[in-house]
């Protein structure tokens, strides 16, 4: 997948239970604020070896 960056209304997604960007190297950046995914269970992001900013509120 090529993509480059999370798009800011995933974040809007409130009912969304799994995230799953695996294998995206070209993502380098995960800014997007994850405070309204209230019911996020499980978030991949094995395979992104260029990842390197994750958001603070992750966890």
């Amino acid at each position: 997948m090529r993509l480059v960056e999370v798009p800011s209304s995933v974040g809007n997604l409130g009912t969304l239970l799994h995230l799953d960007f695996r294998n995206c190297p070209n993502l380098t950046e995960f800014l997007m604020d994850v405070s309204g995914l209230k019911s996020l269970e499980k978030l991949y992001l094995s395979g992104c070896s260029n990842l390197s900013v994750l958001p603070e509120n992750i966890g």
